[in-house]
């Protein structure tokens, strides 16, 4: 399911663009979730609980907080946003081109155009959702890079994903997060521990330890070594 956010101080203005994204994806029978937000302040207070979105479709110009103010609040959850702007007045597009904003349409053209961006963003998430693992759920959406993971571990019936600054729990076991990953580019070298290949750095076999990039040091049991080494081998004659 794709999710977009539509934040629009008019009112008349945030109805018709919602009516026109959803008549676009019944007519491709994509399944989406179209969320409206009438100010900037209630589209932060969401973005601020990680409630985030596909693709954020904004008026550059509202009280209080505008496009541009919520654009950066965005970047501090989501580095790599897909933004598209509407506005009323062409002056404020060079500003949003600070931003890397992917469309920036003209009010007047947004029949015409909206069509167009919401083709190419789809295009482009449905690249990006090949090295993304995505976390849903009522309370938040939020999209976690592959190349952020340095492991997973198994705690109770959740696992924890630690990242290069942070951790996150998901209410799901191991075994389902490995089916969802999706990738070789992930192995278990132990029932409760999956850890992203490409950020080992090296592998103690004397100390049965494994050392990530960012340093920290992860226990693998001793009768996985050998076979473990035999992994990482086969992974890297075929990626180098």
């Amino acid at each position: 399911m794709y999710r977009i956010a539509v934040c629009d101080d008019d009112e008349n203005f945030l109805k018709d663009i919602t009516q026109d994204i959803t008549a676009y994806f019944e007519k491709e029978g994509v399944y989406h979730k179209c969320v409206e937000y009438k100010s900037g302040l209630a589209l932060l207070a969401d973005i601020e609980d990680k409630k985030l979105y596909d693709i954020y479709i904004l008026d550059i110009e509202m009280p209080v907080y505008s496009g541009i103010d919520i654009t950066k609040e965005i970047i501090q959850y989501d580095p790599t946003p897909f933004i598209i702007f509407v506005t009323s007045h062409l002056k404020y597009a060079v500003d949003s081109y600070n931003y890397n904003i992917f469309r920036f349409i003209p009010k007047s053209e947004l029949k015409g155009r909206l069509t167009l961006a919401l083709r190419a963003a789809f295009s482009k998430l449905d690249e990006q959702k090949e090295n993304y693992y995505f976390i849903s759920n009522n309370r938040r959406f939020e999209k976690i890079s592959y190349k952020d993971i340095l492991y997973i571990y198994k705690d109770g019936k959740n696992s924890v994903f630690v990242l290069l600054e942070q951790e996150i729990k998901v209410r799901k076991t191991l075994e389902m997060v490995y089916r969802e990953l999706g990738t070789g580019d992930f192995i278990f070298i132990d029932r409760c521990t999956i850890v992203n290949i490409q950020l080992i750095k090296k592998i103690d076999c004397k100390a049965a330890k494994i050392k990530m990039k960012n340093g920290k040091e992860i226990d693998v049991a001793r009768i996985r070594i050998q076979e473990l080494m035999k992994e990482l081998n086969s992974y890297w004659g075929k990626h180098i």
